[in-house]
Formats: C-alpha cells, structure tokens, sequence
C-alpha cells in the first residue's frame, strides 16, 4: 500500500511525505515505511503527487524536487527496500497539480501501457510510456485535459480546448494515433469566438508573469473596454479554456484577461511560492501591472477598466481596487473579505492554509488586519458588486453583507445580491445567467452606457 501524509500547518502541494506499509491476513497496515531519499527529499520540502501502482513492485508518482513536479519510477523489492528506479527531469513541465480534492487523476494503465498528463509550458498533453520508459506523445486537438483513466484498452479523459466546451474523450489504446475527432473540430464556435493568447509580462519584482487575453469580436475601431479576472485558490489558475462567461463578454465588446498571478500552480515551485507570507500583496500588484502593460500596448480602452474575482480572486480583486486608480470598479462572486474570519470559520482541510499565505496568526495579526478588505473600506471610493449564496460553508456570507453596509455609509455605490439555493460556487443556471445580466447592468451603470 502507498500514500501521502503532511503536517496539519501545510497544504500537500507545499510539503508531504510518500509512505509504504504492507497489509498482513488480519488487515492490519504494518512495516510502515516514509520515503526518504538523498536526491529527493532529504533535507528539503517536496511535494510527492498522485502515487500509483503500475506493477506488483513498481510505483509511479511525481514530485518536485527539482523545482517542477517531474516523473518518478520506484522500485520495492522482497525485503519492502524502496529504490530510485528512474526519475525523469523536464523544466517547464508538470505532472502534478496542486490536490485540492481526492480522485484527482494524472496518471493511469500499468508498466505495459502508463498514460501520463503533463503541462507543457502553457497546454496539457498525454505521454504514452511502455515498461517505464517514453514512447510517444499522443497527439490530440485539446490542450486542456484533466481526470485520465484507462478501462478495456481505452484511454478517458475529460478535454477542451480555447473553442470547444469540455468533453468526455475515448481513446482506442491500440489506435492512439488514428484517433479521429473531426465531428467536434468542425464545431460552428470555432469562428465565432474569441480565443485566448497567451501573455507574458512583468509582474511584482519585475518577474515574469502569465495571462490568458480574450480579445472582443468586434470593437467598431475603438479600442475595448477591459474585465480583468483574478482566479480563486489562490494556488488555482487559469488555463485558457473554453468558457461562456468569457464569451458572454467578448461577444459584447469587452477584452477579458485573466491573470495567473504568482502564486498560480502550473509554472514550477518558484512561481507558486511567490504568493507565501505574500497574499495580497504580489497577487494584486500582479492585476495592476497586467492592466498597465495592456493600457501601454494601447489593447485596451483605459477609462474603462474593471476587476472580477471569486473566492480568493475576490479578495486580490478588491485589494487592487483600492491599490491603484486603474480599475474604476469591482464585481465578485463570495469573496474572501475577511482573512481572521476565513482562519477562524473555513473548513478543515483549509484550516492552516493561511499560515503559508500570510503567516502564522501570533505573529503576525497586523498583516490579517491590514490585508482585509473589511479593515480598507475607507480606501475604496469605487462602485462594487457582490454575489454571496447563504449555504456557503467556506466564506460566510454575512461579512459580504457586512462590508456592503461599509461601503453604503461612506456614500460609495455598492450592490449585494444573495442567492438562498447556492454554496461556494454556484451550480444553479439560472443564478449563473442573473449574475451575468445583472454584472452587464452594474456596468452600463458604472460607464453610463
């Protein structure tokens, strides 16, 4: 048997251990064993992912010792001694993700047939290995893909790309490179929306930073408005996929960005441990500095720009509000408005999380008082729109309505529309087409259009 453990004050993909322990007839786990290894994990932090049996003696996981989480083969032999069989080293490649929930797949098949998710750069691609060792890429037109499983010699898997919703994929083992999928590439959307480019620009610390820009299908010769979207997580990111919101807004004029801020998995280590001690302050200077590099291109219109953000994104999204004069205005889905309200009331898997992004909460309370939007109410001066469902078990919904009569008082605009049905992340249609018709009123308000 394999698994994971970590230490309660780390999230998984910060810092956990591999462990092995054997199973004997009374069902009880014994000759428990932790992985330890000289080029791995001895004397610093990695983060192992999705360890999987492909053989009776042979394991497959990833970890990211090297700075990406690479492909590791390990190798028990009779005495339950665990050895280093392969370990394949590719920068600016992932074959992990950040586990937020259990199920999550990478990886599937055996030492005969292994499939393997990998990011590549910016896109998603599937690997084919035999006996432990590549063979061939499998050439697909999607480059985003997610929940891989292998079942009677067929390869399944979730996968969409920049122009097509996501979809269940069956792939004939033996036929990988026959696939045919030319029913779904001749879809109609193709020509009607707007495709993410990728973007790279100077961030916090002058460091690179990547963004996905939607540009409008049309702006009559001007130049468009802007929505900037700052992810949930905040370790989650944005990869370029299709998405109807995006099109709802690009179909009317607008150019979406949506900015993996650092902090964002998917681009190494080091890129995600930019956002430690660090939450709002390198998420929303990374918004503002996108936003400036966008106005500076001359892409975009820049009295009309605006910011979005949900859960997390939420709280970077109105940190940047009041940061900078750029943004004129805020629209958000159940934000984090709070952050010793989040330590003290959020799940528990999450419990400790907020130790990596700010710091622990003896040391350091200036920093959660100072980072809470609820304590900069005075700062902001700008219209604001909240979406809150009341069955939300992650961010309370009465700091919404709390920091909306904030904002009333000092005589600053500010709309909150709450849902009785709804929890973190709305499921319901029809609440998600009222956020958007009532988003599009909130800003012809804003601009008087």
């Amino acid at each position: 048997l394999s698994w994971l453990e970590w230490d309660t004050n780390k999230m998984p993909w910060e810092s956990n251990n591999l462990f092995f322990g054997s199973i004997n007839s009374f069902g009880q786990i014994e000759k428990i064993v932790k992985f330890k290894n000289k080029n791995i994990n001895f004397d610093k932090s990695v983060s192992f992912c999705q360890p999987l049996w492909i053989s009776k003696n042979i394991l497959i996981c990833s970890e990211d010792s090297s700075g990406w989480w690479n492909l590791l083969f390990l190798k028990i032999n009779q005495k339950g001694e665990i050895h280093v069989l392969k370990k394949i080293k590719n920068e600016f490649c992932e074959y992990g993700l950040p586990e937020w929930v259990s199920g999550m797949s990478i990886f599937a098949g055996s030492k005969k047939n292994l499939f393997c998710l990998v990011r590549n750069r910016e896109s998603w691609i599937i690997e084919h290995y035999q006996d432990c060792s590549f063979y061939q890429k499998i050439n697909i037109p999607f480059n985003c893909l997610r929940d891989l499983y292998v079942s009677s010699k067929r390869l399944i898997c979730l996968a969409s790309n920049n122009f097509t919703h996501e979809k269940l994929i069956e792939i004939d083992i033996d036929n990988c490179s026959k696939s045919s999928f030319s029913k779904i590439m001749n879809s109609k959307i193709i020509n009607l929306s707007s495709k993410g480019e990728s973007y790279w620009f100077k961030g916090y610390g002058n460091k690179m930073t990547h963004a996905w820009i939607y540009k409008p299908n049309s702006t009559y010769n001007k130049k468009p408005p802007l929505i900037l979207k700052a992810h949930s997580g905040p370790t989650s990111l944005f990869d370029g996929s299709f998405n109807l919101e995006v099109q709802y807004w690009t179909s009317r004029g607008w150019c979406v960005a949506e900015v993996n801020y650092g902090g964002s998995s998917g681009f190494g280590r080091e890129y995600r441990e930019r956002l430690n001690k660090l939450w709002g302050v390198v998420d929303s200077a990374d918004c503002i500095a996108l936003a400036q590099s966008l106005e500076e291109e001359r892409l975009i219109d820049s009295s009309r720009i605006v910011i979005s953000g949900n859960s997390a994104g939420g709280l970077t999204a109105l940190t940047a509000l009041y940061k900078s004069d750029i943004f004129k205005a805020a629209f958000c889905k159940f934000p984090v408005i709070d952050l010793n309200d989040m330590r003290l009331n959020t799940h528990r898997f999450e419990r400790h999380y907020l130790n990596s992004l700010i710091g622990d909460f003896k040391n350091n309370q200036k920093e959660y008082f100072e980072r809470s939007p609820i304590n900069n109410t005075d700062k902001i001066n700008k219209p604001i729109l909240i979406f809150h469902g009341k069955n939300d078990s992650v961010i309370n919904f009465r700091e919404s309505i709390k920091f909306n009569k904030e904002l009333l008082k000092r005589n600053v605009y500010s709309e909150i529309i709450l849902f009785d049905d709804e929890g973190h992340g709305f499921k319901n249609i029809q609440n998600k087409i009222k956020v958007l018709e009532r988003t599009e009123n909130f800003l012809k308000y804003v601009f008087k259009s």
